[in-house]
């Protein structure tokens, strides 16, 4: 649901999102399902995020020149 609403926005404000899910089969029934940690990919999850970012600021820098 947050995605959508995520790419409502872009759309409303004509805005380019990127939008990344970190999927697991945890509901969110237990205390500390949402505690991914190292092990769970969390680390991993935020380097591909600093990547794309790096890579999205290049990228719009270029277009805006």
């Amino acid at each position: 649901m947050e995605a959508a609403a995520l790419y409502a926005f872009a759309r409303a404000r004509c805005r380019l999102v990127i939008c990344f899910a970190h999927v697991t089969n945890r509901l969110a029934q237990n205390e500390g399902d949402f505690e991914k940690g190292v092990a769970g990919g969390a680390e991993a999850a935020l380097r591909l995020i600093g990547a794309v970012t790096r890579v999205w600021r290049s990228v719009a820098a270029s277009h805006l020149a």
